[in-house]
């Protein structure tokens, strides 16, 4: 009888633990850390030396020859989650990196402009956005944008970090 109890106590804790790293309702899963005085409800994010806070996303905008910008669209952002990707992730370590970049940049000392573009997280973002930007044979102009949001559950929209000024692309294209 002991056995089976452990079982059933075990099996119910693996599949909390497994629900509390997926995209559940997060009320329910609030519901469940209230009851969880122990701390026995895993969360996975504690492995990071700064655990997560934030998603960033960056958007871009090109302007034609007319010089007008185009509307803002999302380059990179956090990954939509898929089942599989508890096994097979490819992208995580691409959208890991630009994360990662777009974490130091988020702390750009916006009244120092000219430290800002030559600084390198800024480089890197303007060279990533450039080569996407550069599939769109009549843009002559990019501009970014780098935004943080509060993570796939929270019902508040991206707010806006900081915006790059405009670039010419190069003749070479």
């Amino acid at each position: 009888m002991g056995t089976v109890i452990t079982a059933v106590v075990l099996t119910v804790w693996f599949i909390v633990s497994a629900a509390g790293q997926l995209t559940v309702p997060r009320g329910l899963l609030d519901r469940l850390r209230l009851w969880d005085i122990f701390g026995i409800i895993p969360n996975y994010r504690f492995f990071a030396p700064r655990p997560v806070q934030h998603d960033y996303h960056l958007l871009m905008r090109t302007a034609g020859p007319s010089g007008e910008f185009g509307p803002w669209n999302q380059v990179a952002g956090p990954p939509e989650r898929r089942w599989w990707h508890v096994v097979w992730n490819p992208d995580r370590r691409v959208f890991k990196g630009l994360s990662d970049v777009m974490s130091v940049a988020h702390r750009f000392d916006v009244q120092k402009p000219r430290a800002v573009q030559v600084s390198l997280p800024y480089l890197a973002i303007l060279t990533y956005v450039t080569a996407a930007a550069a599939q769109d044979p009549d843009a002559c102009e990019v501009q970014f944008v780098l935004a943080i949001s509060h993570g796939v559950l929270s019902d508040e929209s991206p707010n806006v970090v900081f915006k790059s000024g405009r670039h010419r692309l190069g003749e070479s294209r």
